[in-house]
């Protein structure tokens, strides 16, 4: 039987697609783009936060005192978290708190007019200040610069920022290169310090600039049940997902403590690399975990150490008259990290 030529062409393509390799920084970029949530007429407060955390990932709590509001009226065909955000605390007159770490609360207080959104990024300015003496003269500007709460990035910079005055023609330009870790944050703070202008001149017409990230889309969860030993030169325990594979390659269960080694294999950093110094593993959790009555146990390492890069020993020690099979092991490591820019962008910030 021949083969059409229209049905062969297309089966060799086929063939070659499947044997390409999957790109590996697909899902990463994929999640940390913005997800949109809608709201239209009026809804309980209560109500848009469980839809912000269904529609984008993020918890928002309320916090604010008893007599706040408790309904509000909402005019968004799509828009951001941070879109979102920004509307429903104008709506209610009250501000928010992104420090916490089971996510955003909203409290009683005022908003901050500087403000830029960019994605899944947020960008205010808290302070500007100019000070002037006989040896020295500069403008200082404190943003702060927000990711959402679902997103756990690793370190941030470099950093570059333009400063165009009302009145000066030249813009004072910055660039910072160090990189500096931001693992377990909510936020950065960001300090440009530029030459003071003429005291004529009443406001900072254009600050813009884009700061550099590196961050996972988000964190990935393996889980090894049925634990017993194993011993170094055993066929180690394996699971991939995401282009990340975590290899459970030694278990030492101790009289007095449990030790287990593993191996975390993933893709390199996309679009740059870190110094010798740096981990892409800071966010890293491993615990031990267990039903008893009804009720999940959990057990933290007393230590945990790299052995090389991607190799992890952890120990844990409240184990005396346990039974390690009656434990799983989860570890939480990220998917593949990428370089990510998030620019910002104010006018017309006026000068004290």
């Amino acid at each position: 039987m021949k083969i059409p030529i229209a049905l062969l062409t297309f089966l060799l393509a086929a063939s070659a697609l499947w044997s390409q390799d999957v790109d590996p920084y697909l899902a990463t970029r994929e999640q940390l783009k913005p997800r949109l949530v809608k709201f239209t007429g009026q809804i309980k407060v209560a109500d848009a936060l469980e839809r912000l955390y269904r529609q984008t990932g993020n918890r928002v709590h309320d916090r604010r005192g008893p007599e706040a509001p408790k309904s509000v009226t909402l005019d968004l065909p799509g828009a951001t978290f941070w879109q979102a955000l920004d509307a429903l605390t104008e709506a209610l007159g009250c501000t928010f708190s992104p420090y916490h770490e089971d996510g955003v609360h909203l409290i009683d207080g005022e908003r901050s007019p500087n403000v830029h959104r960019a994605g899944v990024f947020r960008f205010v300015i808290r302070r500007v200040a100019v000070l002037r003496d006989e040896s020295r003269s500069w403008c200082q500007v404190s943003a702060e610069m927000m990711w959402e709460p679902r997103l756990e990035p690793l370190y941030f910079g470099p950093t570059s920022v333009r400063a165009t005055f009302v009145g000066v023609g030249k813009p004072a330009t910055l660039a910072l290169g160090e990189r500096s870790a931001v693992a377990g944050k909510r936020s950065v703070e960001l300090e440009f310090r530029f030459p003071a202008p003429p005291r004529s001149s009443p406001a900072i017409e254009l600050l813009e600039g884009k700061v550099t990230l590196l961050t996972p889309g988000r964190m990935l969860d393996f889980t090894f049940a049925n634990l017993k030993a194993q011993k170094t030169g055993d066929v180690p325990r394996q699971e991939s997902l995401e282009g990340v594979t975590v290899s459970l390659t030694q278990v030492n269960p101790l009289s007095q403590a449990w030790r287990f080694e593993i191996r975390v294999e993933d893709p390199p950093i996309q679009g740059t690399a870190l110094e010798s110094f740096q981990s892409r593993f800071t966010n890293n959790r491993l615990t031990l975990r267990r039903l008893e009555g009804g009720k999940e146990e959990v057990m933290t390492p007393a230590a945990e150490r790299e052995l090389a890069p991607g190799m992890f020993q952890a120990t844990f020690v409240e184990v005396k008259g346990k039974a390690l099979s009656d434990w799983t092991l989860k570890i939480r490591t990220p998917n593949p990290i990428v370089e990510l820019e998030a620019p910002f962008r104010f006018e017309n910030v006026p000068l004290p």
